[in-house]
């Protein structure tokens, strides 16, 4: 039978990692139990909410995920930055408290770290190459040059058609677009200039 996890647990879990330098002990599954006790908790909100006179139960049972999904988030961020000065410090992870998942999380910090310090001491090359440019998607009857403005959408744009085509703009995109168009998109803010169409 899975463990329940109590509110009390995880709450004084946060206190320690909030207020301790060291690793607090928990179990391997510790935030999995988090997460099956906010799922119960919205279950039993939505079964309550069903029923006008437990409106208010509903509620508080929806106060206490959310609250236990915040400490939930609050702990992982203590551990994270602890794990990583630990690692960065040498620290022997076989002396930490950490869960199976942290034990991987420490590795892989200290083969980042050990691998830039090497590469800052000449020891070794970069193996990694260098990311590409972006590709400039261009129209396929493109207007002329003068035309175009070059921008890279910042958030996804609904689908829109043009004189000449239908658009569907990803986040990250970098697109030449008809200068109305795309100065349309820089004022909404959904989009940043790149550079003028050469």
């Amino acid at each position: 039978m899975e463990k329940v996890i109590e509110y009390g647990e995880v709450s004084a879990v946060y206190r320690r990692e909030k207020d301790g330098k060291a690793l607090a002990e928990i179990a391997d599954d510790f935030f999995e139990q988090i997460n099956r006790c906010v799922s119960d908790l919205r279950a039993q909100a939505g079964d309550a909410q069903r029923s006008p006179q437990d409106a208010h139960k509903s509620t508080m049972l929806l106060n206490d995920a959310k609250k236990l999904e915040t400490m939930a988030h609050h702990i992982k961020d203590a551990r994270e930055r602890k794990i990583a000065l630990l690692a960065q410090s040498g620290a022997d992870p076989g002396t930490l408290p950490l869960t199976a998942h942290e034990k991987a999380l420490f590795g892989g910090i200290v083969n980042l770290l050990e691998s830039h310090r090497a590469l800052l001491d000449g020891r070794a090359h970069a193996e990694h190459e260098p990311c590409p440019a972006p590709q400039v998607k261009l129209a396929e009857a493109a207007p002329k040059k003068a035309d175009l403005l070059v921008i890279q959408v910042l958030e996804d744009v609904r689908e829109f058609a043009t004189e000449e085509r239908t658009y569907a703009l990803k986040k990250s995109d970098v697109v030449a677009l008809p200068r109305e168009y795309g100065a349309a998109l820089l004022r909404s803010g959904k989009a940043r200039e790149i550079a003028p169409a050469p």
